[in-house]
């Protein structure tokens, strides 16, 4: 039974596939958000004797990219050597190790518009995992505004409170953070969120820099899901990046642009059929050929392919 689901299966792909032809091939990814991995600041963080055995650098940036995720905003995973320009928005969460004219990059990205968010335990050492003088986040704090004097690292289980000093969007109140804290002072930057909890209480635990033309962010903790879909909302909007569709749980989305063109792929990861909004402008269904707008419905481990060509 087994055998014949999945040969059936490969059969159908196959054929969908020799029906796509090579209009797909090349398309890129169009995306405005870029989220920074590194190997080497992974492999640094691995070996440092850092506050935390529970720090996990993939983990971490694993929460910001599932923050969009789930919210069907497209983002990029890029290296520290990628072209930011491109970019309205780039993430760069736990930048432990700053490589030489990476900062500069920075600063140039944002004082050109852009909005940077880095985090906690960044800017400690540089390439050569020499850590760097004169207090951190190091070559960012110019950029960023702050300084940082000290990590609290929090046992398993222990948790401190984010605390916002006003309504931010769907934001508001109180979101609960976990895994180290660390303990920053504004130098120029305004204060969106402090600590709720501990000796550090009422102490900056979300900042934000006006640098020329843009904005960068500091994330001082580690904050819950909720809050960080919420904190990137809120800077998607900003930049005006909508999300590519309104769905459920279970829907992906991404989208490529190829000569002009945009594809739409939606895929259902579950097993019944799912609705998403694709929004009001029509598009063709390449598999079927039909043309959809509104809603669209999606069938159980199915996918859809939507072209904007007219």
């Amino acid at each position: 039974h087994e055998h014949t689901r999945v040969f059936r299966e490969c059969a159908e792909l196959g054929k969908e596939l020799e029906q796509l032809g090579d209009q797909l091939l090349d398309a890129r990814s169009a995306a405005k958000v870029g989220i920074i991995y590194d190997w080497e600041n992974r492999w640094a963080l691995d070996l440092s004797s850092g506050p935390s055995v529970a720090l996990d650098y993939v983990n971490e940036v694993h929460k910001y990219y599932d923050a969009l995720y789930q919210q069907n905003i497209e983002a990029d995973m890029i290296g520290v050597e990628e072209n930011l320009s491109k970019y309205e928005i780039v993430i760069a969460p736990v930048m432990y190790m700053v490589k030489p004219g990476f900062a500069e990059k920075v600063e140039a990205f944002v004082k050109a518009g852009g909005t940077f968010i880095t985090t906690y335990f960044s800017g400690i050492v540089n390439e050569n995992d020499l850590v760097t003088v004169g207090g951190y986040p190091g070559e960012l704090r110019k950029v960023l505004g702050i300084w940082a004097e000290e990590i609290d690292a929090l046992l398993p289980g222990m948790s401190n409170e984010l605390v916002l000093d006003k309504t931010w969007g769907s934001l508001s109140g109180s979101y609960k953070c976990d895994l180290l804290c660390d303990l920053i002072h504004a130098e120029g930057a305004e204060v969106l969120a402090e600590y709720g909890s501990d000796f550090y209480k009422g102490m900056p635990a979300l900042t934000v820099n006006k640098f020329g033309e843009g904005k960068a962010y500091y994330v001082a903790t580690s904050p819950e899901a909720g809050f960080l879909q919420g904190f990137l909302a809120n800077l998607c909007a900003e930049k005006n990046i909508q999300p590519l569709v309104t769905a459920p749980e279970g829907i992906e989305s991404v989208q490529r642009v190829k000569d002009g063109v945009s594809y739409l792929f939606l895929l259902n990861h579950t097993a019944g059929d799912l609705s998403a909004d694709i929004g009001a402008a029509e598009r063709t269904d390449l598999l079927t050929g039909n043309v959809i707008s509104g809603s669209a419905v999606v069938p159980g481990r199915g996918v859809l392919i939507l072209s904007d060509k007219k």
